[in-house]
């Protein structure tokens, strides 16, 4: 097997095109400070990401002493895989807060438990620093004045704003919001997202064994050869191409430069695109790229 060099180019035109996308929707909206534009921030975030990724995928050699000049194919398998589990992460609260099938309501109110339990987290974390209690009081105004929070019992509400909970609670969908335990995992948000079932079943639990140092992927690092490191690459970057393309479809979705974008779209990009989204995505989740 040879080094991915077609796949790793083709995504670095992936990562080109998402970041064109992205840039001009934010130069559609000037300074504007509406909440729902705090996706294009996260989408950058998942950029940087994708680029990391690229480092990751280079086909990188050394000498192993000044004696021995044999050159050896480095990896570091756990380094990629920990990345696209990041990026699978990071993409599953793009889509979960911005672009579920939902009412702009419970959006709105998973965005703002976002960032109030980031402001817990952080205070929990480091009392030194001096947080913003201000905004974390106009946080809670905010929630509070949210109409599915008013409609949940008192005690749900109390229990929403506790900061001894035990999870996320912007982490939550409409359905369970009323119950005693609505704990929502990570493989259900990405769930959501439409990513097809047999694609997830082959990601989520495979990256965690590389990322947690599991026995078998011990094995596997330190037994690795240079046909296995560019199998190891070619899966990332097949996954990775999948979340950039889901991205390109939400945010063509959802703004007007969007639209614009795909109209003006070349053929060949829209075939490309459309190629990922058809290997990955289930058709209902399928909004332009039929």
């Amino acid at each position: 097997m040879e080094f991915p060099i077609n796949s790793l180019t083709r995504y670095y035109h992936l990562i080109n095109l998402l970041n064109r996308l992205i840039n001009e929707i934010e130069e559609a909206f000037p300074n504007d400070p509406r909440w729902f534009l705090f996706s294009l921030r996260i989408s950058k975030k998942f950029l940087i990401h994708c680029k990391s990724l690229c480092l990751h995928s280079a086909d990188t050699v050394f000498n192993e002493t000044d004696q021995k000049k044999e050159e050896n194919t480095f990896v570091d398998v756990p380094g990629l895989f920990a990345n696209l589990r990041i990026q699978i992460d990071c993409y599953s609260t793009l889509y979960h807060i911005f672009f579920d099938d939902v009412d702009g309501e419970t959006k709105r109110l998973r965005f703002d438990l976002w960032r109030y339990d980031s402001h817990i987290e952080r205070i929990k974390l480091n009392s030194d620093i001096d947080h913003n209690y201000k905004q974390l009081s106009e946080l809670k105004n905010s929630i509070e004045k949210n109409s599915i929070f008013k409609s949940c019992e008192t005690e749900k509400q109390k229990f929403i704003f506790n900061p001894d909970k035990k999870f996320a609670n912007w982490k939550f969908f409409p359905s369970r919001l009323s119950k005693n335990d609505y704990k929502v995992k990570w493989t259900e948000l990405f769930q959501m997202s439409g990513i097809k079932l047999e694609a997830m079943d082959k990601a989520y639990g495979f990256l965690s064994m590389y990322v947690h140092s599991n026995f078998f992927s011990v094995l596997h690092l330190t037994e690795i050869d240079k046909k296995e490191s560019y199998e190891a690459r070619n899966f990332a970057i097949l996954f990775s191409s999948f979340l950039i393309c889901f991205t390109i479809d939400d945010f063509v979705s959802k703004f007007s430069k969007g639209k614009d974008f795909l109209e003006q779209m070349e053929k060949q990009d829209f075939e490309i695109v459309k190629s990922f989204i058809d290997q990955g995505r289930i058709k209902e989740k399928n909004k332009n790229f039929a």
